[in-house]
């Protein structure tokens, strides 16, 4: 194969390399950013009902009449939600939690996986309520598939440009050792 060619074909592997290293290192910061806000989320929704318990008929005294379905604030509503009193009876369980429990025994937030899905779940305390609520990371998991999807969707342009590129750059840098060789070449014993 010609120089310029082998140059080409190096530059479109490194800029292949490069786009992999880059779609990790993307991919990587984007979940770690995704799941922090996601954090955040549940903690917002943890403050939301525990300001709606408060200002429930009677505050605190009278949570327990307070947790039922209809009462859980909108955006708990698709979470696994398990609030305890001081003593640890459950107050409530969400209902499509299939009585399972969300205490692990681990206070701050972390992933654990129930049913085959890996569910964020964080803690929260808040008089004498315990609250535990958990979310899939499904959303979290599609916005991570997009990106890396995106950026071997890239692939094929950076491969294509790089090895343009690449030639053209060879030819440029080449181009005096070409006309070098085409001088010897037509160099003969009559033509010195």
């Amino acid at each position: 194969w010609p120089l310029r060619w082998k140059v080409a074909l190096y530059s479109a592997g490194l800029g292949i390399v490069a786009t992999i290293a880059g779609a990790a290192t993307t991919w990587t910061l984007m979940r770690r950013s995704e799941i922090a806000a996601f954090d955040k989320r549940l903690a917002q929704d943890a403050k939301e009902l525990f300001r709606d318990v408060e200002n429930f008929e009677g505050g605190w005294e009278n949570n327990q009449r307070a947790f039922k379905e209809a009462f859980v604030p909108l955006a708990l509503k698709n979470r696994l939600i398990e609030i305890r009193d001081a003593h640890g009876k459950i107050l409530y369980l969400s209902p499509s939690f299939g009585g399972r429990v969300l205490d692990d025994g681990i206070e701050n937030f972390h992933t654990r996986k129930i049913d085959g899905h890996r569910v964020r779940i964080g803690t929260f305390h808040e008089g004498d309520l315990t609250l535990r609520v958990g979310a899939d990371l499904a959303e979290i998991n599609q916005i991570a598939r997009d990106i890396i999807l995106g950026m071997f969707g890239a692939i094929p342009t950076v491969l294509i440009v790089v090895a343009i590129g690449g030639r053209w750059v060879a030819s440029r840098a080449l181009g005096p050792v070409e006309e070098i060789r085409q001088a010897a070449v037509r160099i003969t014993p009559r033509h010195l």
